[in-house]
């Protein structure tokens, strides 16, 4: 393979200046470094779309895998014997499917499919204006024969190949075009999605209000899932960072010597905040 297994589509440097005295010769090397800049190009798409096409392969295949796999685990769970030798077998299912749409997510940034593809039609589209600049310049050599080009035949061949550079200059323009247009969706779509996590995960807010809190013996200890927060001394306790999600919220105090309590399941909203009101019977 020539150099533009790194560079894409390089001028090729003339091997001489325009001979006024060798029109053929002059001719024939502005044919040559024409078919090279179209054939660099084309060789370039076609070797870089195999990397492109077996990581795409490994990211679907993947995700076809895990995601297939993680919807028939819940359907395993379902079998007794199988649920009693695997322990939270359902739960894997979800680790498997999200495992599945990480690779899909992982396809879809690195853009693997969408590069082949786009790798595939540009070398295609540069194919058809190659063949096209073969048949015009062949026509208009079989014109000319043997004999020397007149000024107005050496403007057509000269006309040809310009038609040729413009042509697969705006192939490679639009493919990378398309490129940046893809890879700048792909950042501002990864940063949705981690302003988003971000969200979810904010701590929120929880108090606590105390009907009969005038009634207590003794102050009462708040608890958060099962976990002590300490004593409150007025009629409502709050904790300002606290993680989103289910918790069990309980107050313990005594009423008369009798121990008392009440609980209940309080929702804290991703950067929210709720409210419990509780009555110590």
């Amino acid at each position: 393979m020539s150099a533009t297994a790194t560079n894409l589509a390089r001028v090729p440097t003339p091997e001489t200046r325009w001979d006024p005295t060798k029109i053929v010769a002059s001719i024939d090397i502005i044919r040559t470094n024409a078919e090279a800049f179209a054939n660099d190009a084309i060789a370039w798409y076609f070797h870089k779309k195999t990397a492109k096409a077996r990581m795409s392969r490994i990211c679907r295949a993947a995700s076809i895998a895990f995601i297939s796999t993680g919807g028939i685990i819940p359907l395993l769970s379902s079998v007794s014997f199988i649920n009693q030798k695997v322990v939270n077998l359902s739960a894997w299912g979800y680790v498997l499917l999200g495992v599945g749409a990480s690779f899909i997510a992982l396809d879809k940034f690195f853009g693997f499919s969408s590069g082949w593809t786009r790798y595939i039609l540009a070398a295609q589209a540069i194919q058809k204006t190659t063949y096209s600049f073969e048949i015009d310049w062949t026509r208009l050599r079989a014109r000319v024969g043997t004999r020397e080009p007149v000024q107005t035949e050496v403007e057509e061949f000269l006309q040809i190949a310009k038609t040729l550079y413009e042509a697969v200059s705006s192939c490679i323009a639009q493919e990378t075009q398309q490129w940046a247009t893809e890879f700048q969706q792909s950042l501002a779509d990864l940063e949705l999605a981690t302003q988003a996590k971000i969200r979810v995960n904010e701590p929120g807010a929880l108090s606590v209000s105390l009907t009969n809190a005038g009634t207590m013996d003794s102050k009462p200890e708040v608890f958060i899932d099962d976990l002590s927060f300490g004593v409150t001394d007025g009629k409502s306790w709050a904790i300002a960072r606290l993680a989103p999600g289910q918790h069990v919220v309980r107050v313990v105090s005594s009423i008369g010597g009798k121990r008392v309590e009440a609980s209940e399941i309080a929702t804290v909203p991703p950067g929210g905040k709720t409210q419990v009101s509780l009555s110590l019977i």
